[in-house]
């Protein structure tokens, strides 16, 4: 319960910076990104979403048979926002959310290759991802 509405909290953050919701994962039973956005400068951002009750603790991705958020974990053929929409590791950027309700505090970090997680320090860089410095 506690990832549903830390996934609602960012959605309704990120809507906020003209994040504009493409997919929004649904329901129990299957693995892959949380939400999809069309950011303001019409990229595609794939979100996966951690959540917390617990006091001073950051949401840490998984790193079962293969790391959350990596290019492998995007493009699997059981990620069902990727194969819905057509989209694979190439096409987008990443991003983390951890939302910690015991603290009230919100961090997101992005990347653009799925190699390496950047911060979000300042709400205007949603707005213009080119800080991320994509190399295609």
């Amino acid at each position: 319960m506690t990832g549903h509405v830390a996934e609602s909290v960012t959605e309704l953050f990120l809507d906020r910076q003209s994040w504009r919701p493409l997919w929004h994962f649904s329901g129990p039973g299957q693995h892959g990104v949380d939400l999809v956005f069309l950011t303001p400068d019409d990229k595609v951002a794939a979100v996966e979403v951690k959540g917390t009750l617990v006091t001073g603790r950051i949401p840490r991705l998984s790193h079962r048979e293969m790391t959350q958020m990596s290019a492998e974990w995007i493009d699997k053929t059981s990620n069902p926002a990727m194969v819905e929409l057509g989209l694979h590791s190439f096409d987008i950027y990443g991003a983390v959310s951890a939302v910690n309700f015991a603290d009230m505090t919100w961090r997101i970090a992005m990347t653009s290759d799925f190699s390496a997680l950047r911060p979000v320090t300042s709400a205007g860089q949603l707005a213009d991802l080119s800080w991320l410095n994509r190399g295609n």
